[in-house]
């Protein structure tokens, strides 16, 4: 696309949300763009006036470890930007795993008493949840809303009772304020590790948004790895530093250890994660 085209869409972005359409992308009143021939360098184009922020990663202390650095915010659109067709929406978000849990259990039983439904706590006994996928969610939510709690309670110094602090395994843990949790989708924080976890209804639904407002959608690719949908979930985490090299393998180590560790609590020992290396459709970065 050229970057007018996207300027136009997110001048109309409020008008196309009235008629039900949503992005959280577009909904700040700005958006991230880059070209492919240099996907590194990230414009942010705004509605309040013709000013460009420029992006670009610089290092940190760490090896192979880079944070996004604003290197100018006195360039207009017309100036920085080049005429070109090779623009495409992006964000100064980087996603260091991103994968498939296929679960293989026979059974998974719902772990009460708290499942996260229609913006609402009910406890299992109100929910008769047929799909192995949805029960594995079910149970993730329960054990991150128990750490979740202790960890509130802990970082507010409000004293639990003794007989309720035993199993309480997390550092820091608590479900997201920036993002959104319903029935078949949690975003949360753990151990220092932002993780969002979903069905394929919910990864359908966001790319019908994403499709409209000419966002790159994401692949989850069940049907190609010859999967049961009902025993897939999506797994994505998030970070505001970008990882290459050993600095991201060493990333990557730590994430599924964490993730290992939420599904032993939720009840699952018999599953398999894999990896999604290419996370968006179509993708030709």
């Amino acid at each position: 696309m050229r970057w007018q085209q996207i300027r136009d869409i997110l001048i109309n972005y409020e008008a196309e949300s009235r008629k039900g359409w949503y992005s959280y992308t577009w909904s700040n009143g700005f958006v991230s763009i880059a070209r492919r021939c240099n996907p590194e360098r990230v414009y942010t184009l705004n509605t309040r006036d013709n000013r460009v922020f420029v992006d670009v990663p610089e290092s940190s202390e760490e090896s192979d470890v880079y944070y996004w650095h604003t290197v100018s915010t006195e360039y207009t659109a017309d100036d920085v930007l080049a005429d070109a067709d090779d623009y495409f929406i992006t964000s100064t978000v980087s996603h260091p795993y991103i994968g498939m849990l296929h679960i293989k259990e026979d059974e998974v039983k719902i772990q009460p008493p708290v499942i996260f439904k229609d913006f609402q706590y009910h406890s299992g006994s109100e929910i008769n949840e047929k799909k192995i996928n949805l029960r594995a969610l079910n149970n993730i939510k329960a054990f991150i809303y128990e750490q979740d709690r202790y960890c509130y309670n802990k970082r507010w110094s409000w004293p639990m009772p003794e007989a309720q602090t035993d199993g309480y395994i997390a550092n820091d843990c608590a479900f997201c304020g920036v993002g959104y949790n319903d029935y078949v989708a949690a975003c949360f924080y753990f151990n220092g590790q932002e993780f969002f976890i979903c069905t394929n209804g919910d990864i359908s639904k966001e790319n019908k948004h994403r499709r409209h407002f000419k966002e790159q959608e994401w692949l989850f690719p069940w049907m190609s790895n010859k999967l049961d949908v009902d025993r897939v979930l999506y797994i994505r985490s998030s970070s505001l530093n970008l990882y290459k090299g050993d600095a991201l393998k060493q990333k990557k180590k730590k994430i599924i250890e964490e993730l290992k560790t939420i599904l032993k609590q939720s009840g699952l020992e018999n599953y398999e994660l894999i990896e999604i290396r290419k996370p968006y459709k179509f993708q030709n970065i």
